[in-house]
């Protein structure tokens, strides 16, 4: 089993990714649960270090149920290290709970997109002049914790060709 998650900051096309790489590698997709989560609060824009509590515990059993069925290739829309930087970056810490999740899982490959596509609004989104910053901590982190990573630029047919490349070499090769 190869296991990759694709992270990043808001509206930088990891969604995307994903999809190309479930559909074009047949792989096991992750979707990301914060969406599911926020759209079910009163005010989605309105949620506390708790609610992030709640969005990693889901994640991550998502992540870990997807894990027991051993695909051959697993991609998560995103995973503990995102929410990890989200609450840093929201409200100046994580919780010991986002801390232990994060050392406990495992990816082979995180695919770090930047942020050189269009912003498209959302409503669950706030971040749209901040993704240079938040793509600085992605790295920054990468860097720190030596995950092995790849940063995934360009328009979609780029990122979808350095993808292409990059599976073939470490996969299908």
């Amino acid at each position: 089993m190869y296991k990759i998650a694709i992270i990043g900051p808001e509206s930088s096309g990891k969604t995307t990714l994903a999809k190309i790489i479930e559909k074009n590698y047949n792989a096991l997709y992750v979707k990301e649960f914060a969406r599911t989560y926020l759209y079910k609060l009163k005010n989605p824009s309105e949620y506390s270090l708790q609610d992030l509590d709640n969005i990693a515990v889901e994640q991550f059993n998502a992540y870990k149920q997807a894990e027991d069925t051993n695909p051959q290739l697993l991609v998560c829309d995103t995973e503990i290290l995102t929410i990890k930087i989200w609450s840093e970056d929201k409200f100046k810490r994580s919780t010991r709970l986002i801390e232990d999740l994060f050392y406990k899982q495992s990816f082979d490959l995180y695919l770090l997109c930047k942020p050189d596509i269009p912003w498209e609004a959302d409503p669950l989104r706030e971040d749209e002049h901040r993704r240079n910053i938040i793509y600085t901590l992605y790295k920054n982190y990468c860097d720190e914790k030596n995950l092995h990573f790849t940063i995934i630029q360009g328009d979609i047919a780029s990122r979808a060709k350095i993808i292409d490349e990059i599976l073939k070499l470490l996969i299908f090769n």
